[in-house]
């Protein structure tokens, strides 16, 4: 008679590891989660971990006429620490008029710059708290800075603040290029608060921030990192697995879902490829008011679009006008003025109030005049991570809040397109 044998049970290592993963550490877990959800003011608009939360800060402190009431004293002594920003400019710095200094955040959504026109300097500060420096893209935006024109003898000087030194680089387009490190920086803030005894409110919020940076990313913070570093190596394959499958929405077939949603709405002119890295659209009853031929964009006459921008957790939607690359200079300059017009009257649209990029400029060559934060990563939970459905609805809002009103004040306030040039 023939023996059966039980055959060995398949297991799958991955599923084996997340399941010890959670049975292991969920103490531990419970205590970074303790740690990571601290109260920290920072935490209120933005995520201390990025650099634009920082950037606020920094904007905040250096603007000579801030509500820390300091007056330039933080301007004046960041300008005399920049180690390679010349002699002759720190004076031209320390003597300016600071009533004409104008600090604007938010260029790009990360970078802070200082200008004083009449004076004619402009500091350009990109905050790198954690990632290395995008040179590249760093000199691009700056460069684009420069078009505001700053009369002779014009300096521009960018300055990476970051907690460790890369190598000091010339940037094209630029005077000069820094690096300024973090500990000097809390430092300055010491010293200020020593010298300047700010109000009681202004003092604790400025220990508040060195205490929360020094423990985030120089000393402690420390010890919640290790924990977490031996975690991972415990349970390395399992946290692989879900980085390598968490939920993110800056994917093919989210676009693809977004491309057929247009497509299939008459409402709606695609103004884009079915493949590209940024969804451009317009309201088909307001298309012809921006298409005047300029080519702003591959395959596009329209000067002005909306943009939604797809990253890893977030979808935002730009209100955007486009560059001018008509070969005919005089022909280019026409359609200039029309964007300016265009782009100046829009950022008095009520429908955009609210929504005002900081640093939007006409004479820019992709200038978005307002952004709307259209969804988050976290909106897929809603949906159990159902993306057409949480699109569906997070755009419908949209909709109802913001771009229903808006084609109502083009239609209203808009002139009809004149021109018919090149058959546009």
């Amino acid at each position: 008679m023939e023996q059966d044998f039980e055959q060995p049970v398949q297991t799958d290592p991955v599923l084996d590891s997340l399941q010890k993963f959670l049975a292991d550490e969920d103490l531990v877990l419970e205590r970074i989660k303790t740690e990571i959800n601290r109260f920290n003011p920072f935490t209120v608009t933005e995520d201390p971990k990025q650099p634009a939360s920082h950037s606020r800060f920094w904007a905040w402190i250096l603007d000579p006429s801030g509500s820390h009431k300091c007056g330039p004293w933080f301007l004046n002594r960041f300008a005399q620490s920049v180690y390679h920003l010349p002699l002759e400019v720190k004076n031209r710095i320390s003597l300016a008029d600071h009533s004409k200094t104008k600090v604007h955040f938010g260029y790009n959504h990360k970078d802070i710059s200082i200008e004083n026109a009449e004076a004619g300097w402009v500091l350009l500060v990109d905050n790198r708290v954690e990632d290395g420096p995008a040179l590249d893209q760093s000199a691009l935006q700056y460069q684009l800075h420069s078009q505001k024109q700053l009369p002779e003898p014009a300096y521009a000087h960018y300055i990476l603040l970051s907690p460790r030194p890369f190598d000091a680089r010339r940037m094209p387009g630029l005077d000069g290029y820094d690096t300024f490190l973090y500990g000097e920086a809390l430092y300055m803030l010491e010293e200020g608060l020593e010298l300047l005894k700010p109000d009681r409110e202004v003092a604790d919020f400025i220990r508040f921030y060195i205490k929360y940076f020094k423990q985030q990313f120089m000393t402690t913070g420390k010890d919640l990192m290790t924990l977490a570093q031996q975690i991972y190596w415990k349970h390395k394959d399992a946290l692989n697995f879900i980085m390598k499958h968490r939920p993110v929405l800056n994917v093919p077939e989210n676009f693809q879902e977004v491309f057929r949603f247009f497509k299939d709405d008459e409402r709606y002119a695609i103004l884009t490829p079915q493949k590209d890295e940024i969804f451009r659209f317009l309201p088909s009853e307001v298309q012809d008011k921006f298409r005047y031929g300029s080519f702003s964009w591959h395959h596009m006459y329209e000067m002005f679009c909306l943009e939604m921008v797809f990253e890893a957790e977030t979808i935002d939607i730009r209100f955007t006008f486009g560059g001018i690359w008509h070969k005919d200079p005089e022909r280019r300059e026409q359609l200039q003025e029309i964007k300016d017009r265009l782009f100046d009257m829009m950022q008095n649209f009520t429908s955009l109030e609210g929504l005002l990029t900081e640093r939007g400029h006409p004479r820019s060559k992709y200038p978005a005049v307002a952004s709307y934060h259209l969804m988050n990563i976290e909106d897929l939970q809603e949906f159990n991570g159902q993306f057409y459905d949480a699109f569906k609805l997070r755009f419908e809002e949209f909709e109802r809040d913001v771009l229903g009103p808006w084609v109502e004040e083009v239609l209203d306030r808009i002139p009809d397109r004149q021109e018919t040039q090149g058959g546009y």
